[in-house]
């Protein structure tokens, strides 16, 4: 739950944007907790963190789930902790928080669970491109990139 999130990492500091230079934005979690509750803006905030599971030394976050099946092969461990990349990320948001279309990093694969609210995802086949799956094709002048434009007024028009 919310409450128990904020007892155990409420003074954390958590990633949820990045400025015009690419320096990190961080926010204390009881803090993004109670903007949570009354933002009503459009494209809102979301933390986007990996260190908090990092700091988990309890493992109160990561004994809650297991890797689906579906994804038995990690080729990532081949490289050894040292030399990995982040692959394991903390996300939390209000509606209507959420990326633009996009590649993961390095043409990875993510999977995702959801523990409350509702979430979309829009899957692409590989061979329909870029312009395409991002709305650029169908976007008029003036209209945002946003994700909440994304689905509101780009992807009617993909379909």
């Amino acid at each position: 739950t919310f409450e128990k999130l904020n007892e155990k990492f409420g003074e954390v500091r958590m990633k949820c944007g990045e400025d015009d230079d690419g320096y990190s934005l961080k926010i204390r979690l009881k803090y993004f907790l109670q903007y949570m509750k009354v933002t009503q803006d459009d494209s809102p905030l979301y933390i986007f963190d990996s260190k908090i599971l990092e700091m988990d030394e309890e493992l109160v976050l990561k004994n809650d789930y297991k890797v689906p099946s579906y994804f038995p092969e990690d080729f990532f461990e081949l490289v050894g902790e040292r030399k990995r990349p982040p692959y394991q990320w903390f996300l939390i948001g209000p509606k209507r928080s959420g990326t633009t279309t996009h590649i993961d990093p390095l043409a990875t694969s993510a999977w995702n669970t959801l523990i409350e609210g509702r979430k979309k995802w829009v899957l692409f086949p590989p061979n329909v491109e870029k312009s395409v799956a991002c709305g650029r094709s169908v976007r008029m002048k003036g209209e945002d990139t946003e994700s909440i434009n994304f689905f509101m007024e780009h992807l009617p028009r993909i379909k």
